[in-house]
């Protein structure tokens, strides 16, 4: 390096992934110039990857791939530049397994900037995917000797299209230094065979997408693939918190979805390659063609009301930023599909000189956006920045080169420390700033690395012990809504962390954004140790937040009169507990899931979090204690079919009818009641539904619930053997077609098939007359099966030809039909709160003759075994789990995902 006096230098680590095999044959690779090289020959051309060449055992056949070519490049033509200097340097962990490219760039502190941007801009982390295949799905002869060649043909033009490589063989490789050892890889047995994408991480995800469905087209199940486009910044809004709503078109259709990456380009700004649709995969058109008709119905209704969207902008310190997006992509992902929130980032290196990027998330919610927001301030409130000072007596004592060297080697350490751990997405990336003007030295990154990194400098700047530094500083950036909380009434926290340093620390709040600022902790007296000290008292007084569900009928007996009982848990555990209701979703939009946010938030110091599991157990533990002691319940029995018609949305006369969402919290808040309604759609034919409340508000609240039910109209089919094979949602693929499809893609008609036969025992009479032998139930009433169409009044028109429809079908399938007319549904059952007091001591005459309802007696509605039938359509096998998501990817029979999360409910 070159002389750093009067100059600024700059040292930043970025993820780096290498990937190595063995000489290996392949079955196939794509005929294009093979980026494998020898690694050999690959250390003579790029020095950085010389020390591998070390390594014992390393084998003669070893291949590699890396990514040095275009920033070596870069690098080259930037050095071209005059006063300025940039070099790259490899650094490894302990175990040789992981990697970090440490890029060093040195000039004046706008060439800094701008150099480090445009090697940011040439940088593009490697990756790879893998699909385990069948064999049979890939070769054309059952001597499995020669493979397809459409599949050749197309994965060629595949690899070709998106500038990656794809191979197929017979091993099961991880590419990880290890697999280039002498004797590392040998012969997978277990019967299957992998097709692996290698390239840019940007291109590998959108062509293992097209590889999946090209895969999944050829296969001998010969699935129906096809897809729909919309603005990818819906996705998540259309997807729903947790992706609820995806997941419940997954298994209401019996498809497989695959999404789209919702952060492309990040490492490759400019590109052309769009991603922005999402592909069905079903065993049968009908099935793909109803979930392309609920997904576009979703994207539809979202885009409509996009006068209704919220949006907000956040402003975070560009190297923050950057390192929020090296650090924590995987983060950022599953914070927008937690929180069904749309994130825009700006791709890295695109950011000029200006000192702040830009986050804009978009929501269906200001309440969504706002927790979004806490999230990603939680984020940055890891991620710290340290500046100290040398004394210039010092600094002219200290050769340039010692500092250079010091702070390559400080984040090489640093950057690497964290990477032995078994997860894969792990990064450690830190950046460190070296200004010779005025001797400063400025750390950014996660607050644990920056505490070693700053320890590191020290014992290389100072060997003997010595103080040679005039100030530290340490910032922490917080949201404004928490000025209050972390500095107490009259900032007496901060007062009171100052007093026990004996004033050698001082703290001061600075404005950073309009919704951010900063914590400075200052020293200025050479005393490093005091800094710690007020910082680790600083992080205990941090705001922790859980938030947690519980049904708002609870919350009054939770606080209690004037707030008594809540007030004694918040003293007992130094906590503020907040009650809130959850009425703040977009209700105008439609749902295919039920879900009821969190209304109860538990907070307080960092140094107090150990308490929040119990002041959880406290507070459901209360709630058992009412549920118990004070409430009383009702039951209602819930169709399939009225499942899915409340939970979509319903017009008429231009005006929004309120969803399912809607009308259950309307109904619990007016009758001050729980309604433990299913949050998936129920496996059985039939959910019986408990609802719970204070004296008879249970039964009220069922009456309501009852009234807000569709229409239904029965069909009876005589008994008959066939009727599971020919007559069902999932069993049969021409019912789908010709009954199921019509009726809901043309006439919003729900039709619900109840396989399992019943008995109508209505007109029998138990008691025998005078003395007649009681002749068999069955005899009497023969076993029939019953379809069920369910649709709201203003759908009533349809039914006629819906009936036909249906009609038509059976009489052609050679059933004998029994019966049509209205189905009198009285799902209501009585609970424990059919005999709680009222709560006023004189009943009035409604009351009575709603408590002396002939109905509720009435055997026919009671709870019976031949009602609830064994569950015949199939449940979602994989829910949805946030943890290392990228993209989501369906399953196909034959083809393995390789720790991606599906939505299938196969």
């Amino acid at each position: 390096m070159s002389a750093i006096n009067d100059s600024v230098v700059l040292v930043f680590s970025l993820p780096y992934y290498p990937l190595f095999k063995t000489a290996h044959p392949c079955l196939f690779s794509t005929p294009t110039a093979s980026t494998w090289k020898n690694v050999a020959s690959e250390a003579t051309k790029f020095p950085i990857l010389a020390h591998l060449l070390n390594l014992k055992k390393l084998s003669e056949t070893a291949l590699v791939i890396h990514n040095l070519d275009l920033v070596s490049t870069i690098v080259a033509l930037l050095n071209k530049r005059a006063a300025c200097h940039t070099s790259l340097d490899l650094a490894a962990n302990d175990s040789n397994t992981k990697f970090q490219l440490i890029a060093t760039v040195q000039g004046n502190q706008e060439a800094v900037r701008e150099l480090k941007n445009v090697v940011l801009q040439g940088y593009s982390p490697l990756s790879y995917k893998k699909i385990r295949v069948e064999p049979g799905n890939v070769f054309t002869d059952g001597s499995y000797s020669a493979l397809s060649s459409v599949l050749l043909e197309q994965l060629t033009l595949l690899a070709s299209h998106y500038c990656v490589e794809i191979s197929i063989c017979e091993y099961d490789l991880s590419f990880q230094l290890s697999d280039a050892l002498v004797g590392s890889s040998e012969l997978n047995e277990d019967g299957y065979l992998y097709v692996y994408i290698f390239g840019s991480s940007d291109m590998i995800s959108v062509a293992e997408t097209k590889a999946k469905i090209l895969l999944s087209t050829l296969a001998q199940c010969s699935e129906v693939v096809e897809s729909v486009e919309f603005p990818l910044s819906l996705l998540p809004l259309i997807g729903g918190t947790d992706l609820s709503n995806f997941n419940q078109l997954a298994t209401t259709t019996n498809v497989d979805l695959l999404l789209p990456d919702v952060l492309p380009h990040i490492f490759t700004p400019g590109t052309t390659i769009e991603q922005n649709q999402i592909y069905i995969s079903g065993e049968s058109q009908p099935q793909v063609t109803l979930a392309k008709h609920m997904l576009r119905s979703l994207a539809i209704d979202t885009a409509g009301t996009i006068t209704k969207l919220y949006s907000d902008e956040m402003r975070v310190m560009r190297g923050k930023l950057e390192l929020l997006m090296l650090n924590h992509q995987n983060d950022l992902v599953n914070l927008m599909y937690h929180r069904g929130v749309f994130l825009q980032l700006e791709p890295l290196g695109t950011g000029g000189v200006a000192e702040y990027g830009k986050i804009v998330l978009q929501g269906l919610s200001a309440e969504s956006i706002k927790q979004a927001e806490n999230d990603i301030m939680t984020l940055v409130r890891k991620t710290y920045r340290c500046a100290f000072f040398l004394n210039q007596s010092a600094h002219r004592s200290v050769d340039a080169d010692t500092i250079a060297k010091g702070i390559q080697s400080t984040v090489s350490r640093i950057s690497t420390s964290g990477l032995n751990n078994e997860i894969n997405n792990y990064q450690n990336s830190i950046s460190i700033v070296y200004d010779a003007t005025n001797a400063s030295f400025e750390i950014t990154g996660d607050d644990i690395n920056v505490k070693d990194a700053v320890h590191q400098l020290l014992s290389i700047l100072t060997p003997s012990g010595h103080a040679n530094f005039s100030q530290f500083i340490y910032e922490v950036e917080l949201s404004a809504a928490e000025k209050d909380f972390i500095g107490g009434k009259k900032n007496g926290k901060m007062i009171r962390i100052m007093n026990n340093l004996a004033s050698n620390v001082i703290i001061k709040y600075n404005p950073s954004t309009n919704s951010t600022f900063l914590i400075e902790l200052i020293s200025s007296n050479n005393d490093y140790h005091s800094l710690i000290s007020a910082l680790q008292l600083l992080e205990d007084e941090l705001p922790f937040e859980y938030n947690l569900n519980i049904p708002e009928a609870y919350h009054k007996l939770m606080i209690g009169s004037g707030g008594l009982m809540i007030q004694q848990i918040m003293r007992k555990y130094n906590v503020f507990v907040k009650f809130t209701n959850s009425n703040s979703i977009n209700e105008s939009l439609s749902s295919l899931s039920f879900r009821r946010e969190a209304n109860v938030m538990i907070k307080c110091p960092m140094k107090n979090s150990k308490n929040i599991i119990h002041v959880e157990k406290e507070l459901l533990g209360l709630v058992d204690c009412y549920k118990s002691d004070l409430h009383y319940s009702t039951y209602f029995r819930l169709f399939r079919n009225h499942y899915r018609l409340l939970l979509s949305k319903r017009e008429g006369d231009n005006t929004d009818v309120p969803t399912s969402s809607t009308i259950i919290r309307k109904i619990e808040t007016t009758t001050n009641t729980f309604i433990n309604f299913p949050t998936s759609e129920p496996s059985h034919q039939i959910e019986l539904v408990e609802i719970r409340g204070l004296h008879r508000s249970s039964e009220e609240a069922a009456r309501l619930l009852c009234n807000a039910l569709p229409q239904d109209y029965e069909v009876k089919i005589a008994y008959s053997p066939k009727f599971i094979e020919t007559v069902g949602e999932y069993q049969n693929t021409e019912f789908t077609r010709n009954v199921i499809l019509p009726l809901r893609l043309l006439f919003d008609i729900e039709v619900q098939v109840f396989l399992s036969p019943e008995i109508d025992d209505s007109s029998y009479d138990a008691k025998p007359a005078n003395g007649e032998i009681q002749h068999s139930l069955d005899s009497l009433n023969p076993p029939f099966h019953r379809i069920l169409l369910s649709c709201y009044p203003e759908k009533r028109k349809n039914l006629d030809d819906a009936i036909e429809i249906v009609v038509a079908y059976l009489r052609s399938s050679n059933f004998l039909i029994i019966e049509k007319n209205e189905y009198s549904n009285q799902p209501i059952i009585k609970g424990s709160a059919a005999t709680a007091p009222f709560s006023n001591a004189t009943q009035t005459k409604r009351q009575r003759n709603l408590h002396q309802d002939p109905h509720l007696d009435d055997p026919r509605f009671q709870p019976q075994q031949q009602y609830f039938a064994p569950p015949v359509s199939a449940t979602f096998n994989t829910p949805f789990s946030p943890s290392n998501l990228s993209t989501l990817y369906y399953k196909q029979p034959g083809v393995d995902t390789n720790a991606a999360h599906y939505y299938t409910p196969r």
